[in-house]
Formats: C-alpha cells, structure tokens, sequence
C-alpha cells in the first residue's frame, strides 16, 4: 500500500499507538484458531503488514517491515535514540559521547577535573578515540588543499611564511608538498604577517626564498602550486 506522509504528530504518540495496535494484533492472533494470519498495522496513513504462522509473531520481519517503511522508520530510530542506541551515520552521535560516556568535568574544580578526566580517558570509547586523534587515523586524518605559493620581495624568514588573513593557513603550522614529487616539502608557520585575502590572483601562501628552493627546486618569481596539510 502506498506509504503517505501523515499529519504532524509526536514520535510519543505514534510509537504509544503503534504498540497498542501490535498488541492487539497479537492477541487477535492468540485467539484464532487459524495456523496462519496477515497482520495489518496502521500508523496514521501509514500502513504495515506482516505474516504470522502458528500464532506467533516474527519479530524480525516486524523490524524489518517499520524498517524498509520510510515513516515508521522515523519512529523506530528516534525510540533508538531515546536507549541511547544510535546509527553510525547520526550526527547526534556524536553529542551522545560528548555527553553520555563520561561524567561532566567540571572547570572550577581541579582535583575533580584531573580524577573525572583521567577516568573518562581510561573508558574504552574514548581511549580508542583519542589514540586515533593522536595517530592521525581515519576520521582525524590530515587532510590537504592545493594552495598557490609566492615568493615576495619582502621576503618572511626561512621556516615562516605569510598568509592571507581570513584564509585558513593563517596562525597555523602548515606542511607544503610538491606535487610531482612527494620527497620535496616543507614545514612552516604561517605566522610571519598577513595580507587581505581580496585579490583573488594573490598567492594564499608567501615563502621565503630558501623554503620556496626546498619546495621547488630552485628560485622562484611566478606563482606555483603545492599541496598543504595543517598539522597544528
């Protein structure tokens, strides 16, 4: 049967009346004698069907049904969500082990912060989190741009370098690779001086004249590019 939208209502409500009419559905089936029965629920507009053989119910099949239909769905994980039981793919994921996994750590109280974040350390979510934080691994891996490079004539010092002020290099610790051969970088701060980010020819990174050897391969005077990591 087609599955329409039904009038706006509270998850509450809808998952409280969807209980209700499974549960006299399965009473409905303690009472017939019959060995086999569709089971038809209805949630506003919505409908869902499912077989039962021998007076009992698959649940599997009834998950699956409210599953694979897009309205019940909604139902079933915002229920989910309510045991603290999420999709890999929600964000609010996220929040939950913010929020849930440990004890709030409070700020004003420093015996109680260093004991409540040692012991949120120590839980197993957040230990595996962390060391993939430490080690760069998927999802806190580096991820790199193709930037513009120039060489001013007011040149920043070896290992600095200028940036555009409103870019996201600016006040950073940034890795440049040459992008046809990988063994070519360098590692600058970005914290040499700034420029207005207006001219959208100007390079989004200014290097000395020894990095932009480093890099390049020789003296530079036009605009090249590379590729650049944040690494801190």
């Amino acid at each position: 049967m087609p599955d329409r939208k039904p009038p706006l209502r509270s998850w509450n409500h809808l998952y409280s009346g969807f209980c209700g009419m499974a549960l006299m559905g399965i009473l409905w089936f303690a009472m017939s004698a019959d060995s086999s029965k569709l089971l038809t629920v209805s949630v506003g507009e919505a409908t869902l069907e499912m077989q039962a053989d021998n007076m009992e119910i698959n649940h599997e099949a009834l998950l699956d049904s409210m599953y694979t239909n897009s309205f019940a769905r909604g139902g079933l994980m915002t229920w989910l969500a309510g045991k603290q039981i999420f999709a890999a793919v929600d964000p609010t994921l996220v929040e939950a082990i913010a929020t849930e996994v440990c004890e709030p750590i409070p700020e004003n109280d420093r015996e109680a912060r260093l004991r409540l974040g040692r012991d949120c350390a120590r839980n197993e979510i957040v230990a595996e989190l962390r060391r993939r934080a430490d080690r760069r691994i998927t999802p806190f891996h580096y991820v790199g741009d193709i930037v513009t490079i120039g060489v001013p004539e007011a040149r920043p010092p070896q290992g600095r370098a200028y940036g555009c002020r409103d870019g996201l290099f600016w006040r950073r610790t940034v890795r440049l690779t040459n992008l046809d051969d990988d063994q070519r970088f360098v590692r600058v701060e970005v914290t040499a001086g700034h420029y207005p980010c207006i001219d959208p020819t100007a390079p989004q990174i200014q290097l000395s004249e020894a990095d932009a050897v480093s890099l390049f391969g020789g003296p530079t005077r036009r605009i090249e590019r590379a590729e650049a990591i944040v690494v801190d």
